[in-house]
């Protein structure tokens, strides 16, 4: 099992490496909500396309629906697979493919939307009920995990070809469990898994399959691997000893096997941010405490030059928030305050 720690909100990490910079390139974000359905607590989106189409997911009475908000903000229900009571959307493609998952008491099943709606279940490892899709490519592979018991951190990674076939990805030598997160347009995969000690480690699985563990930075004793972009630059995140306290940093992983710790929001009192997603021009995006020590959406224009992306206005005190998703064209989605949100210029 993994050696997981719960992180100080949602998923977080970040550190400056020099003077934080203005964003001349970028224009202030606006952010609006994209709506629930009809009454439901709340919503969160975590996949985002070029078209400005969202995918997520609504909380309906004690579970959850997977979503499509179209460009102009209109929500769709996604549905689930028969029998089933609930589902959850997590990646969308350029052609409009959706991957998450559908489930109920029993199992959850890893499942595919085409650009037409219809609703596919992907296959599962043998003995596996339970599967979810985290991430799908512009080639329609799609990558994510199986498990013997409804546990994202309890089973393996797996990487689905276009047509739904199913390959194990495995662990590192020695491990029990992995975790695939993303998947890049020739097959490489991002993910996390724990080593043969138990201490969890971000990883990269190779197109012919070959498992590498990321490398590691200030003796962190956990990392995860969040996304990947189409070059193959892989960011996350990575805990270690700070003093007497904990450092969270948001880093990403360079091509060149070189390690780069990304910035913190100015004047944050700790070192506590997350990166979660890369564009293929670099942009991150992720989350970071501010100076208020409170969650706050964040995007990575360079290591140095972060920007606190805003709130909604009704994200009240002791509320979380965080982008999740970037589009190639820059727009970005992601959660304020138990709502679903999308960023533009």
């Amino acid at each position: 099992m993994f050696n997981l720690r719960r992180l100080s909100f949602v998923v977080g990490s970040a550190l400056v490496l020099g003077t934080l910079t203005p964003m001349a390139a970028f224009a202030d974000p606006s952010i609006e909500e994209l709506p629930a359905l009809d009454g439901a607590s709340g919503a969160g989106a975590w996949g985002v396309n070029d078209d400005g189409v969202a995918v997520g997911w609504s909380n309906v009475d004690d579970t959850s629906h997977a979503v499509r908000w179209d460009p102009d903000g209109s929500v769709n229900d996604l549905g689930t697979l028969e029998g089933d009571t609930g589902s959850r959307a997590y990646g969308i493609n350029a052609v409009g493919a959706i991957v998450g998952s559908s489930s109920n008491a029993d199992h959850r099943r890893a499942i595919l939307w085409t650009p037409e709606g219809e609703i596919t279940e992907l296959a599962s490892l043998p003995g596996f009920d339970f599967c979810e899709a985290k991430a799908i490519s512009e080639r329609g592979e799609m990558a994510g995990w199986c498990a013997t018991y409804d546990y994202v951190y309890g089973g393996h990674a797996v990487r689905w070809t276009a047509e739904g076939e199913v390959t194990d990805l495995g662990t590192l030598p020695g491990g029990h469990t992995s975790i695939a997160t993303g998947i890049s347009s020739d097959g490489t995969v991002a993910g996390s898994g724990d080593d043969a000690e138990g201490r969890t480690q971000a990883l990269r699985w190779d197109p012919d399959g070959k498992v590498v563990a990321l490398p590691n930075v200030r003796n962190g004793y956990y990392s995860v691997a969040n996304g990947i972009n189409n070059d193959n630059t892989i960011v996350g995140t990575l805990q270690a000893s700070l003093d007497h306290d904990f450092g969270v940093f948001a880093i990403r992983w360079n091509t060149d096997g070189t390690v780069t710790e990304l910035g913190r929001l100015p004047n944050s009192f700790r070192y506590n941010s997350d990166a979660r997603a890369i564009n293929d021009a670099g942009v991150i995006v992720g989350a970071s405490e501010n100076e208020q020590h409170r969650s706050n959406p964040a995007r990575w224009t360079t290591p140095t030059s972060v920007t606190d992306l805003g709130t909604l206005d009704d994200a009240g005190p002791g509320t979380i928030s965080f982008a999740t998703a970037i589009s190639s064209n820059g727009l970005i989605v992601g959660s304020s305050g138990g709502k679903a949100a999308r960023w533009t210029e």
